[in-house]
């Protein structure tokens, strides 16, 4: 288990945990509780006793529930990351869905009767946040280029500067200044292929951005088609290592745009 999953779980429980002393019906036990201890004050300790059995249960109930549980592991992610920092509505609303996934991914293996099929989809499905991440943090870079006007004004105006840099070096006479001349225009050649680098590599990201996200959508369908029969465990297998395959693409990609962003 990736130690984002293993973070994410605990986190999750502990929101799980809060979720139970919140309910109404622990609420309900712990008034019930005092009215009990104010009307009966001998016997306070049964009360005291009885009153967290119930809180107990409570809290084995709300940590079974699979909804309780799927939500707070998306609650618990949209905390950890801010999908709504995205500026783009667009990349924001991608960021969402696999968010959507995520939970239910989540509550598809929760369902899941305890056996053998709930432990191989547990397996299955342990790096899908770490997917989910490398989509979120993907769309995240995606989003900050898109608002760079530094860049984009770059993009827009350094050709030109090469064209009038060019032009001069054709005109000028003076040896020292021709060589001055050359070395800047290959400076600004270089700032410019790093340009058109990072713009392609920005169009590819997007393309994997949204065959990710299909894939994401595709491994859940498959999901909740698996039973427990022999051959699930080969279909299961390979699922995994779909999931496997698309994380560390995304992360590739993730490390490939961070080094040509310094250089641009």
């Amino acid at each position: 288990m990736s130690e984002a999953r293993r973070q994410l779980e605990k986190r999750a429980r502990n929101a799980i945990l809060q979720e139970a002393f919140f309910r109404w019906e622990s609420a309900v036990n712990i008034a019930g509780v005092l009215v009990a201890t104010v009307a009966l004050p001998s016997l306070w300790w049964v009360f005291v006793a009885l009153g967290v059995v119930l809180e107990l249960f409570i809290g084995v109930k709300t940590m079974r529930n699979p909804s309780i549980n799927a939500k707070a592991v998306a609650t618990i992610f949209q905390r950890e990351f801010q999908p709504q920092q995205i500026k783009s509505t667009q990349l924001r609303q991608k960021s969402a869905k696999a968010l959507e996934y995520l939970r239910r991914i989540e509550e598809s293996v929760a369902q899941t009767k305890e056996g053998v099929l709930r432990d191989r989809l547990k397996r299955t499905t342990e790096e899908v946040v770490d997917w989910v991440e490398a989509i979120y943090r993907l769309a995240s870079r995606i989003d900050r280029y898109n608002q760079n006007k530094l860049i984009a004004r770059d993009r827009q105006s350094v050709p030109q500067m090469i064209e009038d840099l060019s032009q001069r070096w054709a005109n000028e006479t003076d040896p020292a200044m021709r060589q001055q001349l050359e070395q800047t225009i290959a400076d600004r050649k270089r700032q410019l292929a790093n340009l058109e680098t990072l713009e392609d590599t920005m169009e590819r990201a997007e393309l994997q951005l949204e065959r990710t996200l299909s894939a994401l959508g595709t491994v859940y369908s498959q999901l909740l088609v698996l039973d427990t029969k022999g051959e699930s465990a080969g279909r299961a297998q390979r699922l995994q290592e779909e999931i496997s395959e698309q994380v560390h693409q995304l992360q590739d990609l993730t490390s490939a745009m961070d080094e040509v962003y310094r250089e641009a």
